[in-house]
């Protein structure tokens, strides 16, 4: 079966972090973890020493594994859920930079001793 990393790029609308943090946390990843394919979620925020000092675009990601040899009918099964009630949405986040991305590893995973092959 091949896996996959979705990765969801999204901020919470200003002023509105804490309830879309508890929401995010509580109710929205349980809903996408039961569906099939789903595996797991890793959580992140910003941190707030960027190495440019800059201020990223994004304040919150999602990294999800996914396990399936049919992604589209797993992103199907989302959008379907979401029309039933059984993934309810939030109108806590601001939708109009999210940015998601399903990716499939080229490599295995390269730890800190890794050398570049000569």
């Amino acid at each position: 079966m091949a896996r996959y990393t979705y990765m969801f790029l999204l901020n919470p609308k200003a002023g509105r972090e804490k309830e879309w943090d508890e929401w995010h946390r509580t109710h929205h990843v349980p809903d996408v973890l039961d569906i099939p394919g789903f595996v797991s979620c890793r959580r992140f925020r910003a941190a707030s020493a960027q190495r440019d000092n800059s201020v990223p675009q994004w304040q919150n990601m999602a990294l999800y594994e996914v396990e399936t040899d049919d992604p589209v009918s797993v992103f199907a099964e989302i959008k379907r859920r979401v029309g039933t009630g059984q993934i309810v949405m939030s109108d806590t986040a601001d939708p109009s930079r999210a940015v998601a991305v399903l990716w499939e590893p080229i490599s295995e995973h390269a730890g800190g001793q890794a050398r570049r092959a000569r």
